[in-house]
């Protein structure tokens, strides 16, 4: 008996947590552009991220030929 009661609380805690976290539904979007130059949209949804492909609607290939920045390439010309 005293085993169920334990299981019981150690199941509702997790839940009890979730139900104290705020909702916003709201993402905020980023655009990432990989090594090959493609690029992709990725939002960061706290307990878990997103990513997906930037697609061209009239060909549907991705959209690549951008050129990733990296803190490196931009100083090298100051």
């Amino acid at each position: 008996m005293v085993t169920g009661a334990l299981l019981a609380a150690a199941l509702g805690a997790p839940a009890l947590a979730q139900e104290s976290l705020p909702v916003t539904g709201y993402i905020e979007w980023g655009i990432w552009v990989d090594p090959d130059g493609c690029t992709h949209w990725v939002a960061d949804g706290g307990f878990e991220g997103y990513m997906v492909p930037r697609i061209n609607p009239a060909t549907g290939r991705p959209i690549c030929g951008a050129r990733p920045s990296t803190t490196s390439q931009s100083q090298a010309g100051s």
